[in-house]
């Protein structure tokens, strides 16, 4: 569900950007460039636990995909927008390992969608290389695909030159296309029993890698794989001031009712003012209420 703005931010336009921090008092602006690198805002991991984190732009009626001519819902260009890419790249600049969907590595293979993993590679953003350097991360995070049938392209293997890729499956998975997959180069993380994975053993297992920011961009499904297991520690939620409609969408989260519900706090909140091309729009960085068990 990733979609690229209509256009992406000029390096004139990241400098003068300025948004309103509404929480934590006191209200003051700040400069959008390094709003998500921010000690209020940035990724920390916590003792030894790695920390798990995922983001999501929402319209005000909660879509976060939409349908369009019967095709499967995406996010709508229309609340997609340079400034929420711009964010969602200081994301990924924090990030040792990135989940993704094997149904986006798929429409990558065959060109549909837009490659997140050059992040930072025009000059007004090499900065976040630089940051990359400070947390002593390689030039580009490691990937967790998530898939159920292991239907994932071969190209996509010869193509990520010295980044490492891990499939993350359940234990039900035909061991012919596990092999196949381990020829490409691939390592299987058994992490579920059944066909698909599940959140604890997932994350143990990356855990167990050596990974200590692990940043999921695969969907309300991988997200509500994530939150069922309590292994979600921050969320990052664009609302765009904007209703979109649509029969058939998805929201945030997706599944059945949590008991008990699964608490979150609210961490920071930015306002975001509209201007000629984009809506307003409001940055909210919120954390789960963790149990001491769970810390």
């Amino acid at each position: 569900m990733i979609a690229q703005p209509h256009h992406c931010i000029s390096g004139a336009e990241l400098h003068r950007t300025q948004v309103t921090r509404l929480y934590p008092k006191p209200c003051r602006q700040f400069a959008l460039k390094g709003l998500y690198l921010r000690a209020e805002s940035r990724v920390e991991p916590t003792g030894v636990r790695p920390i798990v984190y995922s983001n999501f732009v929402a319209s005000l009626d909660g879509r976060v995909a939409v349908a369009a001519d019967g095709g499967r819902p995406c996010l709508p260009l229309a609340i997609a927008n340079a400034r929420d890419w711009y964010l969602f790249e200081e994301l990924i600049a924090q990030a040792d390992m990135l989940l993704v969907s094997a149904r986006y590595m798929r429409e990558l293979a065959a060109g549909t969608n837009r490659d997140i993993f050059h992040m930072g590679d025009v000059p007004e953003k090499h900065y976040l290389y630089v940051w990359r350097k400070t947390l002593e991360l390689c030039a580009r995070p490691a990937l967790t695909i998530l898939s159920t049938d292991l239907d994932i392209p071969p190209s996509i293997f010869r193509e990520r030159h010295g980044q490492e890729i891990y499939i993350a499956t359940g234990r039900q998975a035909r061991d012919s296309d596990v092999s196949a997959l381990e020829r490409l180069g691939a390592r299987v993380l058994f992490v579920g029993d059944g066909q698909g994975a599940q959140g604890r053993p997932l994350v143990q297992a990356i855990t167990d890698l050596g990974f200590r920011r692990i940043y999921s961009v695969a969907g309300p499904r991988v997200l509500a794989t994530l939150v069922k297991d309590r292994v979600l520690d921050r969320l990052y939620l664009t609302q765009a001031h904007r209703f979109l409609g649509g029969r058939s969408y998805h929201t945030v989260f997706e599944g059945s009712a949590l008991t008990p519900p699964h608490d979150m706090n609210l961490r920071a909140l930015y306002y975001d003012p509209p201007t000629a091309d984009s809506m307003g729009q409001t940055f909210g960085v919120y954390d789960t209420v963790h149990s001491i068990a769970e810390v």
